[in-house]
């Protein structure tokens, strides 16, 4: 997964593009303001799979409890 940094103000002026990045190049768009990172769009299948492997953890510490 490749990552793309872009400035708050260029986002705002680009937000298609990125939009576009997303599912075309399966890329995570990393947004800063002043240097420091202020959000962060990632692909709906990431999202899905970050999802899933936390309610497996979730799922197998709740069967380790009993």
């Amino acid at each position: 997964m490749a990552l793309e940094y872009v400035t708050e103000e260029n986002f705002k002026n680009n937000a298609g593009k990125y939009i576009d990045m997303l599912s075309d190049e399966n890329i995570n768009v990393i947004i800063t303001r002043d240097g420091e990172e202020v959000g962060r769009l990632i692909p709906k299948s990431e999202v899905i799979r970050f999802i899933s492997d936390e309610a497996r953890g979730i799922l197998k510490d709740y069967e380790t409890s009993y």
